[in-house]
């Protein structure tokens, strides 16, 4: 069953309301070190079948138009829609 809370914007643990501004991780550099992306909120929110993780939809701004999914437990920081 696909969930669809961040399009509903209702609030759960560990997943951001639509809207949300987040910071991620994704991934690491050529220099080793965390690398991080700031990404709009968009949804859908989808559990990954394997591991149970939730995935969100998230539009990036050097992309306009295009939603990436991101892993909510790479997410390190979420500002909260007004």
């Amino acid at each position: 069953m696909v969930s669809t809370v961040a399009q509903e914007n209702k609030p759960t643990a560990g997943i951001p309301l639509r809207g949300s501004m987040i910071v991620y991780i994704d991934g690491l550099g050529q220099d080793g070190r965390e690398r991080y992306r700031i990404a709009e909120v968009t949804g859908p929110t989808v559990p990954d079948p394997i591991t149970g993780n939730t995935w969100t939809g998230v539009l990036l701004p050097d992309k306009p138009g295009v939603v990436e999914m991101v892993d909510c437990t790479y997410i390190v920081n979420v500002v909260p829609p007004r």
